[in-house]
């Protein structure tokens, strides 16, 4: 799930999401993936979940260790 939430955050410098990582996950986590993907691809242009910017930065810090260190400096 992390993965899933940083990519859409910043796939680029956060890595990409692999869709065979769905079977990894409950269904009702995959639902809500879903719902998200839905959500975004009902949109006219990009739009990010700012109001989670604290748990999207802890999500770095911990899953993407090494670049949280770099933007630390």
């Amino acid at each position: 799930m992390a993965a899933f939430l940083l990519a859409w955050w910043n796939a680029d410098r956060l890595g990409g999401f692999d869709l065979t990582d769905l079977f990894g996950v409950d269904q009702v986590i995959a639902a809500d993936m879903g719902t998200v993907f839905v959500c975004l691809g009902r949109q006219s242009q990009a739009f990010y979940p700012e109001e989670y910017r604290a748990e999207i930065e802890a999500l770095i810090e911990t899953w993407r260790p090494e670049i949280w260190a770099e933007n630390q400096s």
